[in-house]
């Protein structure tokens, strides 16, 4: 578990799946993370966490950014899990203060290129 002081966190929230959600997303995962007016000044980014369709979120965020895609399209091509969120820590000063408790080891699972996430378990 990670505990994270909320008083000092400015955070930019995706509650919905949104064409902000979807414009922001594209463009940071394309790269374009400077462009993405949406998430300037904000220390953090919570959202969805997207399927690990590599191939697929590819092509959809590229068509997206070179305005080959909708927002609507790319929502119909990539699926996000309504259960799980995700935080993305952009400030540096505020990721050396986080205290973990209960710290979890990772362990290889044979089967899997060692840079493929599946390779990885958490283990405790």
């Amino acid at each position: 578990m990670v505990e994270i002081d909320s008083a000092k966190l400015n955070l930019k929230q995706y509650l919905t799946y949104s064409n902000e959600f979807i414009h922001t997303f594209c463009f940071c995962r394309a790269g374009f993370e400077e462009v993405v007016t949406d998430i300037k000044g904000f220390d953090a980014v919570y959202g969805y966490v997207i399927d690990n369709n590599k191939e697929g979120i590819a092509k959809s965020t590229n068509d997206y950014v070179l305005k080959k895609a909708t927002a609507a399209q790319v929502r119909s091509n990539i699926r996000v899990y309504d259960d799980k969120d995700q935080i993305c820590i952009k400030n540096q000063e505020i990721l050396d203060t986080l205290k973990v408790s209960k710290p979890r080891l990772t362990e290889y699972v044979s089967g899997y290129p060692k840079n493929d996430r599946r390779a990885v378990k958490w283990v405790k």
